[in-house]
């Protein structure tokens, strides 16, 4: 017995279908558009960041330094103080560098970071 096309999908699944597919180009093309609330102004790298804040997201908070934002992790392995990977980092060898995998894997060895 052969099986129609109409008898495998019913109709109201198919077109739901085609307004899912409908939705997405709809999110891909809004995605596209360029942001009204805030324009970010690409700058050179070290330049000072040019941007038009969107107050609606905006706080009467102090904004962060450069220093304090480009200086401030959570990597202990440096030191505990919030400043000590900054003062500390420089010294990180990473080269030459590689990592070791075994145990129950599929390919065992070590590799360079280059690899």
């Amino acid at each position: 017995m052969k099986i129609r096309p109409s008898e495998i999908t019913p109709e109201a699944v198919y077109r739901s279908r085609r307004e899912l597919l409908a939705a997405l180009a709809a999110a891909g093309v809004a995605a596209a558009l360029p942001a009204r609330a805030q324009q970010v102004v690409p700058v050179l790298p070290g330049g000072e960041l040019r941007y038009l804040p969107n107050p609606r997201y905006s706080t009467p908070e102090r904004r962060n330094s450069f220093e304090d934002i480009t200086t401030y992790n959570n990597f202990y392995e440096f030191g505990t103080s919030k400043s000590d990977p900054a003062e500390h980092a420089h010294r990180l060898r990473t080269r030459p560098w590689s990592v070791v995998v075994d145990g129950e894997c599929e390919r065992p060895g070590r590799f360079d970071l280059e690899d």
